[in-house]
């Protein structure tokens, strides 16, 4: 047998079949990372049509040997070639989840002779026991690869690798599903088929039914069945007489199923990756969303046990201060008191006395205090007050100093001390009184410096609240996202951090948000996604109940680099959309009435002229026919004059002065009726023009503002656009060209006879239809048979797309309100 290959290989293995390596340019498009890797054999050839398929599947499913399979195909390798190329590295003699690569290889395969180039994406296996980490990095390779300049912007079809013996979908299998369906746009559904391994030719009537039971969305043919193709990972089995038939078979299976899946793509259903690479920026955000939220509730807890221990120490140090200050002392002090001097002799006994210095100014005084020698000048020489002598007493009484036990506590002596500079007049124990001073100082300064950590505890608390809430509301908003744009908005990967926002939107108060995910959870935990959810939450060391705040608070974060700032966006545009977002909303609060009071004005306005135009309208024939009745009594008279004689001459008179009066009263009826027009058409232009006006005035601020928010981001409207300004001003020159079209229908005097004309009728008849009706509901033009009838359709048509500029404010404000 040759062992010599014509193409650029390495024989690894003489066979048979002889086992190649084909030799690769080998580039990393991460540059230093090395986790995303493209391999490419042949000379590239940008005019040859290139197919794009990313290739999934879970550890062991055979993923390797598949893609080896397609390059053979692809090759022109035959079985009786007696050879087998293979682009990837891995032995399959080893266990695949023992030889599984972190990293994505993008394989790029040009063969001159065929005119169609392949390239495959081959992402690791989920599901291996690296666990939930490993396979979430998968998401984070594949944001590289989609987001480079140099890598993979569209693709043709997702494959998944499982193998067709399968007859139920085990909670690892659904994992690797739910791994794979959450990193897609909803727009990637019919592009998404399955690659049966291991099949014996037969139909897989087993693995349907478990894709089937898990209500995968994918590719499905004209019997509502998966689209699949059937593959025998047989190819590099030893050759022998005895099985040569059987692996003859398979090797033709695989040529048959890679036949039917390149006509598969030959359609025309190439997908950009823009909406996946949007989910996948999605759900890295809130996975660090709901990671920094779980660190500032981790956080919150370490604060809430210091400020608790640091209020019990303030508390302490504050009673110890209190027990200082309420601490008695037995101390011995010097009173002054009156005594009575009658036991002395009677010469004696009488004593001027000051009662403000309560000292004794004159003994043996005999004088009253205004004459006493010891008085110069009406005060006293002697007491330390040198008081006046009104303050003295000449009695039968004087001072005299005792010394008496009393109990003071330290607050009281303490003022002592300040009131008299460390010279009281009392006797206790200074080395207590020392000890005691020295530990009430001490907690007091204890409790100052406690209590400035208290303050900014407080502080830094009322901070982690704020940031926690803005993350919360951060998350919910990025859920609300991926249930617009992701393949699977119930996907496992949302699901197992519901239990966690759940209750922490509850404590927001924000009932609506928590009802929404509340709707999405029961969705999440039918039975087709109970087994993913299980082994996520195994991946993730969780437990399938409810999160409660000790679990949160404990777990940390291990992606903090990825912290995400409001809608990817930076600080300043975050601050600067923040600020036109309040403004508003403000003014939608303030001016929303206002234009709702605009529009049903205005249909107030175009009702008032339908019942005038109808009022007009009938006034218009009824003076009509009264012309015409008494032109005809006229004539009649003047006709029969010449032949009445005698008492029929003043019947006659009597006729044509009547005849005279009414013809005059008609033609007044119908100047009255032309002037009635006219006024109401002044009405209805000035009425029309002081609404529009104030819509305009009311409406233009809050467009401006929202041009500076679609100028700053897109990530709040995405496609919404803030034209209201110039839908309104288009509807205002509309308004003025149909106005223009009804000052035809008013012109002036209606002659008798036009007064009668099928016009007036036709407008009645109009009138009717327009009274039947309402007044939101549209008609349509063609049914109407005059001008004023036309006129007034429009203007319902012109004032309720005004009301839908106004309904359509309300939903911008909706979005606005939750960034």
């Amino acid at each position: 047998m040759n062992t010599r290959s014509h193409l650029d290989a390495i024989l690894m293995n003489p066979g048979p079949p002889a086992l190649y390596q084909l030799n690769t340019d080998r580039k990393y498009i991460d540059g230093n990372q090395k986790k995303v890797r493209r391999w490419t054999y042949g000379k590239r050839d940008k005019n040859k049509q290139n197919k794009v398929i990313l290739m999934v599947g879970e550890t062991g499913a055979g993923k390797t040997a598949l893609i080896n399979t397609m390059i053979n195909y692809l090759l022109g390798v035959k079985f009786e070639n007696e050879e087998f190329y293979q682009i990837t590295e891995e032995d399959d003699d080893i266990e695949e989840s023992l030889t599984q690569t972190s990293a994505i290889t993008v394989y790029e395969v040009f063969v001159e002779e065929n005119p169609t180039s392949l390239t495959i994406i081959d992402t690791p296996g989920y599901a291996n026991t690296e666990g939930y980490e490993k396979d979430r990095e998968i998401s984070e390779y594949l944001i590289t690869l989609f987001s480079d300049e140099d890598g993979i912007h569209y693709i043709d079809a997702v494959c998944f690798v499982m193998k067709a013996t399968q007859n139920r979908l085990s909670g690892k299998e659904l994992y690797t599903f739910h791994s794979v369906l959450s990193l897609f746009g909803r727009d990637i559904e019919n592009n998404i088929v399955f690659l049966f391994t291991h099949s014996d030719g037969r139909h897989a009537r087993d693995a349907l039914s478990a894709i089937k039971k898990a209500q995968i969305p994918c590719r499905r043919d004209g019997k509502k069945q998966p689209v699949h193709f059937l593959f025998n990972n047989q190819q590099k089995e030893k050759r022998d007489k005895q099985c040569e038939s059987v692996l003859n078979s398979a090797w033709e299976m695989g040529e048959e199923s890679m036949s039917e899946f390149l006509t598969l793509l030959e359609e025309r259903n190439r997908k950009s990756l823009q909406m996946t690479l949007d989910v996948l920026k999605e759900r890295r955000g809130l996975e660090a969303c709901v990671s920094n939220l779980k660190e500032r509730i981790s956080e919150e807890e370490v604060k809430m046990k210091e400020l608790t221990g640091i209020q019990e120490a303030i508390k302490q140090h504050r009673d110890k201060i209190q027990k200082c200050e309420n601490f008695q002392f037995t101390v011995r002090t010097s009173v002054k008191e009156k005594v009575s001097t009658d036991d002395e002799w009677w010469w004696s006994r009488n004593q001027t006395c000051c009662n403000v210095c309560e000292e004794n100014c004159h003994k043996k005084c005999w004088e009253e205090p205004s004459n006493c020698e010891v008085m110069k000048k009406n005060h006293c020489t002697v007491c330390t007050g040198k008081c006046h002598y009104s303050e003295h007493v000449r009695e039968n009484k004087k001072y005299v100093v005792k010394t008496k036990t009393i109990t003071m506590t330290f607050h009281e002596l303490k003022l002592e001390y300040e009131r008299t500079g460390e010279k009281p007049k009392t006797n206790f124990d200074k080395k207590i009184y020392e000890n005691i001073s020295n530990e009430h100082e001490r907690n007091k300064k204890e409790s100052e410096n406690k209590t400035e950590i208290e303050e900014k505890l407080v502080r830094d608390l009322e901070k982690i609240k704020n940031e926690k809430s803005k993350l919360l509301h951060e998350a919910y908003i990025i859920i609300v996202s991926l249930s617009e744009i992701a393949l699977k908005a119930d996907s496992a990967f949302t699901l197992q951090h519901l239990d966690f926002l759940i209750p922490r939107l509850k404590e927001e108060g924000k009932d609506e948000w928590m009802k929404n995910l509340e709707d999405l959870r029961k969705t999440g935990e039918e039975q087709k996604n109970k087994g993913a959810l299980h082994h996520v939450m195994d991946f993730t060391g969780k437990k399938l109940n409810r999160f409660d705040n000790h679990v949160a608070a404990a777990t940390t974060s291990s992606i903090h680099h990825h912290r995400r700032k409001s809608m990817d966006e930076p600080p300043e545009i975050i601050t600067g959309v923040t600020r036109l977002k309040d403004e508003f909303i403000e003014l939608y609060e303030k001016d929303h009435p206002q234009l709702q009071q605009c529009t049903e004005g205005l249909h107030q306005i175009i009702k008032t002229f339908e019942n005038g135009c109808r009022f007009a309208t009938e006034g218009s024939r009824i003076a009509g026919w009264a012309g015409i009745g008494g032109g005809a009594a006229i004539a009649a008279g003047l006709a029969f004059a010449p032949f009445t004689v005698g008492a029929f001459f003043a019947a006659v008179v009597v006729v044509l002065v009547f005849a005279i009066m009414t013809f005059i009263s008609a033609r007044c009826i119908s100047v009255n009726c032309s002037s009635e027009k006219k006024r109401q058409m002044t009405g209805l232009r000035k009425g029309i023009e002081s609404e529009l006006k104030e819509f305009q005035d009311k409406i233009t601020p809050m467009a401006e503002k929202m041009k500076d928010i679609l100028e700053r981001t897109e990530k709040i409207l995405g496609e919404q656009d803030a034209t209201w300004i110039e839908d309104v001003t288009e509807l205002t020159r509309q308004v003025s060209e149909t106005m223009i079209l009804i000052s035809e229908v008013y012109g002036g005097f209606s002659f008798v006879f036009n007064m009668i004309s099928s016009e007036n009728t036709r407008t009645l008849d109009d009138m009717d239809k327009l009274a039947e009706t309402p007044i939101d509901e549209e008609i349509d033009e063609s049914e109407m048979d005059t001008k004023a009838g036309k006129f007034i359709v429009k203007m319902r048509k012109l004032i309720n797309q005004l009301q839908n500029i106004v309904n359509d404010l309300e939903k911008t404000k909706d979005k606005l309100a939750v960034y």
